[in-house]
């Protein structure tokens, strides 16, 4: 059994695993049966490898931010030369 931790690194309730269940055909199945056997592992740790491998690439994607040089370079001007607060946002900020 194994004994779950928080962020703070505290031990909490012992962590029960949690199932998922797939259908697919035959072609599939099979497929991926056979690159779980060339690869040395059983099939649902195959399955599970690949699919936590694809959602982790696929979560770091989303939370990247990409910018091509123009607006990189906007960015920068933007930063280094702020627009002077409005007195709409002036009268905001009081609050």
């Amino acid at each position: 059994m194994s004994v779950a931790t928080d962020t703070t690194g505290a031990a909490s309730k012992p962590s029960m695993p949690a199932r998922i269940e797939l259908k697919t055909n035959a072609k599939v199945k099979a497929e991926l049966e056979r690159a779980a056997a060339i690869s040395g592992i059983s099939l649902t740790a195959f399955v599970i490898q690949q699919a936590a491998d694809a959602a982790k690439r696929i979560v770091n994607e989303a939370d990247t931010v990409r910018l091509n040089e123009e607006a990189w370079q906007k960015l920068n001007e933007v930063i280094d030369t702020p627009p002077q607060p409005t007195q709409a946002l002036k009268d905001l900020m009081k609050l």
